[in-house]
């Protein structure tokens, strides 16, 4: 009777594997295509070079969900969170803190306190992710 147990237990954990595996391709899969989606927009607003606040306040909250999608398309999970991260994550991770600095600069100068805090909790995140 113990053996049968264990013999569906193992079989449960075989399973939630396959399922952890395929929720973590779809993850990858949806915040690869949003960075894509955000890298666009922060490049028509780029284009745009107006200095009005709201344009600048919406480039800064896409450069925050950039820098979030970035990282999230190369996010580890499952037994592989453990592992060291790769030269593609690294460089992600890079990028999304460059991102966050700079958002974190006009966040300071504005005197937003809704969008330092956001990006001080994105940053955290993104370090977190680093270690």
């Amino acid at each position: 009777k113990q053996l049968e147990t264990f013999g569906t237990l193992r079989k449960s954990t075989g399973d939630s594997k396959d399922a952890e595996a395929h929720v973590s391709g779809q993850v990858h899969k949806f915040a690869f295509n949003a960075a894509r989606r955000y890298r666009r927009a922060l490049k028509w607003l780029d284009a745009d070079d107006q200095q009005d606040k709201k344009i600048q306040m919406e480039r800064s909250t896409v450069q925050i969900r950039l820098a979030k999608a970035s990282t999230l398309s190369h996010q580890r999970f499952g037994d592989a969170a453990e592992s060291e991260a790769g030269a593609e994550e690294k460089s992600a991770i890079d990028e999304a803190l460059a991102l966050l600095k700079e958002v974190l600069a006009n966040a300071e100068a504005s005197k937003n306190e809704q969008l330092t805090y956001e990006c001080l909790k994105m940053t955290l995140q993104v370090w977190i992710q680093g270690e």
